[in-house]
């Protein structure tokens, strides 16, 4: 869902990769972005193309996404890194 959002506003997608075994967690994201204010810039997309693209990946509205997410982690830990060139 939250793939179908990203793409829906013009954003890249995520990764998903998802635990086989060892670990505690169960899945990670991983996104890329040019730089941090790429990551930061969504407000610049208009409301009404972030409620279609909202709609489009089974939400009500964009606002709903954020707490909706939440309610599926018991563990959240954002990490920013740099390209490796």
């Amino acid at each position: 869902m939250e793939n179908i959002y990203q793409v829906g506003i013009g954003r890249p997608e995520n990764m998903i990769f998802v635990r086989d075994q060892g670990a505690s967690w169960d899945l990670f994201t991983l996104g890329c972005y040019r730089d941090v204010l790429h990551w930061a810039g969504s407000g610049d997309v208009p409301k009404d193309k972030r409620e279609l693209a909202a709609r489009q990946a089974g939400f009500n509205n964009p606002e709903e996404i954020g707490p909706y997410m939440r309610t599926l982690i018991a563990m959240h830990r954002d990490t920013m890194g740099v390209a490796i060139k």
